[in-house]
């Protein structure tokens, strides 16, 4: 959402007022949109560098509204990942935007910050499951 708030503000003088306005705007592919997206998405990646790489997430899909905007800065998003984690770990991370328009994505990922923000020592729990499990087999039912 801040990411969305910060175009609609530099985007402003050219008539952006809404989300839709932005998509618009960034599909008729006009240079000071796509400048500032590119800004603001290496910004986002930068910021998120350290977050993927703590949690070892390897895939990052991006969905819901801002998808085709995202999908005009990706190439800026990996760029700030790389000035932070390298090009090595960043390679290892698959980045996109996503094609489900279901939302199914976007609610899983919205109850998932949830639970992390308002719950954090469950989540911290939680994310140390998968190596505690790792090369165990779950029993039968």
């Amino acid at each position: 959402y801040a990411g969305g708030w910060v175009l609609l503000q530099k985007l402003a003088a050219q008539g952006v007022q809404t989300l839709e306005d932005l998509v618009q705007l960034t599909t008729t592919g006009k240079p000071d949109a796509r400048t500032a997206i590119a800004a603001v998405t290496q910004l986002l990646g930068r910021n998120l560098a350290y977050v993927l790489q703590m949690f070892g997430v390897t895939v990052v899909r991006v969905t819901g509204p801002l998808a085709p905007v995202f999908a005009s800065g990706q190439a800026a998003f990996v760029a700030g990942l790389t000035e932070v984690i390298g090009a090595e770990r960043t390679a290892s991370i698959q980045v996109a935007a996503s094609q489900d328009v279901s939302d199914r994505l976007l609610r899983g990922a919205t109850r998932a910050a949830r639970r992390a923000f308002i719950y954090p020592d469950e989540f911290a729990r939680l994310s140390r499951i998968s190596s505690t499990l790792q090369g165990q087999r779950l029993a039968g039912g």
